[in-house]
Formats: C-alpha cells, sequence, structure tokens
C-alpha cells in the first residue's frame, strides 16, 4: 500500500513535469516565431514571455488610442 501510494504520487509528479516542459516549449516556440531574442533556459523563457506580453498590452493599447482619434475625426 505504502509502496504504491509512493508510485502513484512519482506518477502525478512526473504527469505534472511533462506538463511544464510542454507549456514552456509552446512559449519557446511562440517567441521564435515573434523573433523575440531569449536564452534556450526555462528561466529566460518565462522572462521573455512576461516582457512580449507587457510590449504586447502597451502596443494594444497605443492602437486602441490611435482608433478612438480616427473615430472622433
Amino acid at each position: 500500500p505504502a509502496e504504491r501510494r509512493r508510485y502513484e504520487r512519482n506518477l502525478r509528479e512526473q504527469q505534472r513535469s511533462y506538463k511544464i516542459s510542454q507549456q514552456i516549449k509552446e512559449l519557446r516556440d511562440v517567441l521564435s516565431e515573434s523573433n523575440v531574442p531569449f536564452k534556450p533556459n526555462k528561466y529566460s523563457i518565462l522572462l521573455s514571455v512576461v516582457d512580449y506580453i507587457k510590449q504586447l498590452q502597451a502596443r494594444a493599447i497605443m492602437l486602441d488610442a490611435e482608433h478612438q482619434k480616427l473615430i472622433t475625426t
């Protein structure tokens, strides 16, 4: 029973770790497709994604402001 619980816990942890790795791989692919420079390690990928999201948010705000300006003229 204890061995089985440990085995199941290890299996769940392996699945969790695999899912995290797959998500980071997906983020790496997004950065590559967007020509965003990054180092190929998990930490750098996550930092680069945060910066990229901030850039996209700033751009969206700017484009919304331009759109509103065009509507009013």
